[in-house]
């Protein structure tokens, strides 16, 4: 624990008017759950916080999943967790930072078989035991929203901060359009690179109050999914000071596009070869197509986890940019194959002899 007794020291000299720490793990949904420490306790943290097992099974509303045996058949266990290294990092509310926590086993040494993090780790330990190296890149999409609900409690778009009106248009990659939102954008960059986010800038989307916000390619790929829950708590906390609510909900709007969580994928060796593309020729390799038919296989049994309450499923309409069937079609179009899921949209561009996968999800909550 000596790394993070000295990461912990480092994040005090540069940022001494913090004075609280969100103690952050994720449930199955990917909701950040925890709770506030003072700073003064982070040291402490060496010797691990104990939390509740069935937290990990809590559902979309924060209730324990009492089906899944974690929680009273079990007599409500804790499980010690630790900080995860290299996330002890600032948020965007004045005088607090965040840490992530990974959860172990009831022998306080061997991180839990069933913790997300873990598994996701586990996963990559695997590849990376046969030669595979992921390389992802997210896309992750939202809405600026209006505190003020409507007369019956709905949703309603943002109103525009430079124009003083309701937002009702809808102008994919309208530059001018993020100009009107500038102080907003222009904050969340700021805190991002605060936050040494993987960010590479914003979009406007194809919904009125809709953007989008991209992260470079990395192979770091816990790091990436560490930075979708730092990235998702940021800008909501950023569109708090600015007079809007932030959400991620899948189809907030009926009439609107939905939000989508969208991943590049591309697959390396130990070279820094593309296992996805054939050297000789440039094209799709055996194991790319190995690859999607696993995912189309499989993606049936994945959508309890991809769509876990009812707002998730309102998206899959014709017309709203959603696969609707588990199939896939190749096309042409700037030399990509492009093939379709159901709940997985994939276009394979084939670029300077880099095939990779770009799947699209879509956010659960």
């Amino acid at each position: 624990m000596d790394t993070y007794l000295q990461e912990v020291k480092n994040f005090r000299q540069s940022w001494p008017e913090i004075k609280y720490v969100d103690l952050i793990f994720t449930d199955v949904n990917a909701t950040p759950r925890g709770k506030r420490i003072p700073v003064d306790s982070l040291e402490k943290l060496v010797k691990g916080v104990a939390l509740p097992l069935s937290t990990i099974t809590l559902d979309t509303k924060g209730a324990v999943v009492e089906s899944a045996g974690l929680g009273e058949d079990l007599g409500e266990p804790d499980n010690l967790c630790f900080p995860v290294a290299g996330t002890l990092l600032p948020t965007a509310k004045d005088g607090t930072g965040q840490l992530l926590l990974s959860m172990m086993e009831d022998d306080g040494k061997t991180p839990h078989r069933l913790f997300i993090r873990n598994i996701i780790d586990r996963m990559l330990n695997t590849l990376h035991s046969k030669g595979m190296f992921p390389v992802v890149a997210l896309e992750l999409e939202f809405y600026l929203i209006d505190k003020e609900r409507g007369e019956n409690g709905e949703l309603q778009t943002a109103i525009n901060p430079t124009k003083n009106r309701r937002e009702t248009d809808t102008e994919v990659y309208d530059v001018d359009g993020l100009d009107d939102y500038a102080d907003f954008l222009a904050e969340l960059n700021l805190a991002a690179t605060e936050q040494s986010l993987n960010t590479a800038g914003a979009l406007s989307e194809s919904a009125p109050g809709q953007f989008e916000i991209n992260f470079d390619h990395s192979q770091d790929v816990l790091r990436v999914c560490d930075e979708i829950i730092f990235s998702k708590r940021l800008i909501k906390q950023i569109a708090h000071k600015h007079g809007f609510d932030a959400t991620f909900m899948a189809k907030p709007f009926l009439e609107e596009a939905g939000n989508g969580q969208h991943m590049h994928i591309s697959l390396i060796d130990e070279h820094g070869d593309n296992l996805f593309t054939n050297k000789e020729d440039d094209t799709a390799s055996p194991l790319f197509y190995r690859t999607m038919a696993a995912m189309l296989s499989q993606i049936s049994d994945a959508m309890a986890l991809l769509c876990p309450n009812v707002n998730s499923y309102r998206r899959f309409v014709p017309g709203a940019y959603v696969p609707t069937k588990a199939d896939w079609v190749r096309t042409i179009e700037a030399s990509p194959f492009v093939f379709q899921l159901a709940m997985v949209k994939t276009v394979v561009l084939n670029t300077a002899s880099q095939v990779r996968m770009s799947i699209h999800t879509f956010s659960l909550q």
